[in-house]
């Protein structure tokens, strides 16, 4: 008779390994889909709060999981974990995504497995790879503890120390699993299983033999999981910015397929949007970089002509973000995620002045939504781009935030403003002389350092006096040049101005004020940057001090959107304010 069935409880069993890319998780659940076909009732519990696979590897993917805390706090009970879809006698409580692990709570979580034991026959927990504090809570609570080791030296001593922790928290039964032998590899380290177990210091569970099955699935990556479906594939070698023409490209295709999957980031997901829009295909992006913030968008910034165009695109049925792959990004691209990402304390400013003189349409909870992103995002500057899963998946999380806010406005007002359009004027100028864009990031990140601190010294006048807009559209139309076509259809018969009553901005002048003084100042977004290691200067990001000075008094006029810096245009300012 075995212990369960002699105390009529079950057995709790913590899978865990010294380091990550062991295959822990992919056996934690092999061993309860096992169990589970035997027709026992097993709970899984997905310790790794920040990096949770386990339902992935249970295919249980698609179905909503609850996290084991929010059971913990009294949210929900035992008879609400999710069921495995195909394993009736499978049941799981996956991890918090974003919960601080030092925090938890070990001893409710003692509580919960206390009720759990009554429930189910086993109990298995997919403690994180590590030593850290969640690490000893499955180890409190087990009843004995199976340990995931490679065959290779360092992970040998790296699941040494686990089993040595392991055995210094709580004297339980601990044995080895040495995953993914591979025969050939043994040979030629002249080693043997038993000097694993040697190295390790535990007596043997089981070998787990490698299978090159599973080898060449994870090698050919995407399309290997893809089996069975005819795949057209358009592969971008180097794409800055999503022009029309690849738009149209895209759209090529779509006689012969029924849907579409974008991996890349920025001007790739862009592109396939906006086709996927037009033809109403359904669509899945496949994040390789946290680099932009339309993932989750209804807009889509393309350039036709020469002229960059935010038009409807679609919103994704699905978005995928793989966090090692995002913090294997390259840095560059996630210093202009965050570059990125700081712009919208200017896009809140100028939607909010837009809703005070012209009464356009202002949702707090949204700009809300959008000031928490950017927030998150701010106190991480200096683990932007460390090769951290957590931190990038942190940041993948303030991106997704900000691209749901746009998506519940259907327009880019809760993430975008006066620092977007001049760096769409930078870049619509580089096209026109034949030069590659920077990555949109980085010059969005210089744009909003530029306007906070004009909008400082706009905050420091106590009042101004205002006049209607006065405008030199010849002079105009000669900057832009070959665009100017584009600009005067976005300026007449009336432009963005032509309703705001100067008095209306004497008066509300003070609220002004305050709305720019609510955002984090300009030395501070300054050395946030730094610290995520975004170009900073014009200089940085190869602009003449001329053009810059140029687009920083033209740029308005571009969008047909009010901001600040275009309001003003219609103040008597001082000669030397910027």
């Amino acid at each position: 008779m075995n212990m369960r069935e002699e105390q009529g409880v079950a057995q709790v069993l913590a899978v865990i390994s010294g380091k990550g890319g062991t295959g822990k998780t992919s056996l934690c659940a092999g061993i309860a889909s096992c169990l589970a076909m035997d027709g026992l009732r097993v709970l899984c519990i997905d310790l790794d709060v920040g990096l949770r696979n386990l339902d992935i590897a249970l295919g249980m993917q698609d179905v909503a999981v609850l996290p084991f805390t929010a059971l913990m706090r009294g949210e929900y009970s035992l008879q609400q974990a999710t069921q495995h879809p195909t394993l009736a006698s499978l049941f799981l409580l996956t991890a918090p995504v974003t919960e601080d692990p030092e925090t938890i709570d070990a001893d409710a979580f003692g509580r919960l497995l206390d009720a759990a034991r009554d429930a189910f026959d086993w109990i298995l927990l997919d403690a994180p790879a590590g030593v850290g504090a969640l690490f000893r809570m499955a180890t409190r609570y087990a009843d004995e503890a199976a340990v995931v080791a490679l065959a290779d030296p360092a992970s040998q001593r790296d699941a040494a120390r686990a089993a040595e922790l392991l055995l210094q928290e709580r004297e339980i039964p601990a044995r080895l699993i040495v995953n993914r032998a591979i025969p050939r590899l043994f040979a030629r380290m002249h080693a043997t299983v038993d000097d694993v177990m040697d190295g390790v210091g535990l007596p043997l569970l089981g070998v787990v033999p490698d299978d090159t099955a599973v080898t060449l699935a994870a090698a050919e990556g995407i399309e290997a999981s893809l089996a069975g479906f005819t795949v057209v594939r358009h592969i971008w070698p180097t794409i800055r910015v999503a022009t029309m023409q690849d738009v149209e490209k895209i759209e090529s295709y779509f006689d012969r397929v029924d849907g579409v999957l974008a991996v890349g980031t920025g001007s790739v997901h862009d592109s396939c949007r906006l086709a996927c829009a037009r033809h109403d295909v359904p669509l899945c992006l496949f994040a390789t970089a946290p680099s932009m913030d339309g993932f989750a968008s209804y807009s889509a910034p393309i350039v036709n002509g020469n002229f960059k165009i935010t038009y409807p695109a679609k919103c994704p049925e699905v978005i995928i973000g793989d966090t090692k792959i995002l913090a294997d990004a390259p840095a560059a691209l996630k210093s202009a995620g965050f570059g990125d990402m700081i712009s919208k304390y200017v896009a809140l400013i100028d939607w909010q002045v837009s809703n005070l003189l012209t009464g356009e349409s202002y949702c707090e909870r949204v700009a809300a939504l959008t000031r928490q992103a950017a927030d998150q995002i701010f106190a991480m500057a200096r683990s932007v781009t460390k090769r951290d899963e957590k931190t990038a998946a942190a940041i993948f999380e303030s991106l997704l935030l900000t691209g749901i806010a746009m998506s519940f406005t259907k327009t880019s007002r809760p993430g975008s403003g006066t620092e977007h359009i001049m760096a769409h004027f930078w870049e619509c100028m580089e096209l026109l002389d034949g030069k590659t864009p920077n990555y949109h990031g980085e010059d969005v990140g210089v744009t909003t350092l530029m306007i906070l601190q004009y909008y400082e010294k706009l905050a420091q006048l106590p009042q101004v006096t205002a006049h209607p807009e006065v405008c030199n559209w010849d002079e105009i139309y000669s900057i832009y040049g070959a665009l100017a076509p584009d600009v005067r259809k976005l300026n007449t018969p009336d432009t963005i101005t032509d309703g705001i009553d100067p008095r209306r901005i004497e008066a509300c002048w003070p609220e002004i004020r305050q709305i720019v003084r609510s955002v984090p100042s300009y030395e501070a977004c300054l050395a946030a940057m730094r610290q995520a290691g975004c170009k900073t200067t014009i200089q940085e990001v190869g602009k003449d001090p001329d053009f810059v000075r140029v687009s920083f008094r033209f740029h308005p006029y571009m969008r047909r959107r009010l901001s600040l810096k275009r309001v003003s245009h219609m103040l008597e300012l001082p000669a030397d304010l910027f």
